[in-house]
């Protein structure tokens, strides 16, 4: 009975023995020697609802800084350009803001009713500007405003899921580049003028 349990205890040991260096040597290795699958991250799919909620939201909030700010503009300059420009603003973004609108409404997505504290600071910026330099300031918001709708414009068209709405980026998309091209010709005469005058 000694002779057996010596014997088992003995195959124990030496399977422990067997067993030890080849766990110590896993739990040593270093992580650039692990394989590649387990050190790959686990990246999340992008959510095709989510994405579509940002363009459009992003969308809503644009249209009404444009709107809102331009109606300033209409009574606080003093150049014909700039209010002709300022009134294209504000038909053109209605219009934009209504198609929008009206895709939402045969769609669960909510667009924002007014616009959140952090671009309301950006209309109340317009609002609350010196009539000295205005034009600048403004059209400085008008295209700060149109670089972002252009390039959000450009991505959901290229990458959009919503079919209805991606077509109607895509279609939108020149419209808002041409905005843009007209603001900075625009604030290049106004600070010529400036310059000159000054």
């Amino acid at each position: 009975m000694k002779k057996m349990l010596m014997a088992t205890a003995f195959a124990a040991a030496a399977a422990l023995a067997a067993c030890g260096p080849n766990a110590n040597e896993q739990a040593a290795t270093p992580p650039s020697e692990q394989s590649a699958d387990a050190m790959t991250p686990v990246v999340a799919p992008v959510d095709p609802a989510a994405k579509t909620l940002e363009f459009a939201t992003k969308t809503a909030n644009g249209d009404m800084i444009e709107v809102e700010t331009s109606k300033i503009a209409l009574t606080k300059t003093k150049n014909a350009e700039v209010r002709k420009f300022a009134q294209m603003m504000i038909t053109d973004h209605t219009k934009i803001s209504s198609e929008l609108k009206a895709w939402a409404g045969k769609t669960t997505v909510a667009l924002p009713a007014a616009l959140d504290g952090v671009n309301m600071a950006t209309v109340e910026n317009i609002k609350n500007a010196d009539a000295a330099g205005f034009d600048d300031r403004y059209l400085d918001t008008i295209i700060d405003s149109h670089e972002d709708a252009v390039e959000s414009f450009r991505d959901y068209a290229e990458n959009g899921q919503e079919a209805d709405l991606k077509a109607w980026a895509t279609t939108t998309l020149p419209k808002l580049t041409t905005h843009l091209n007209e603001a900075k010709t625009l604030r290049d005469k106004v600070n010529a003028a400036e310059n000159k005058s000054g």
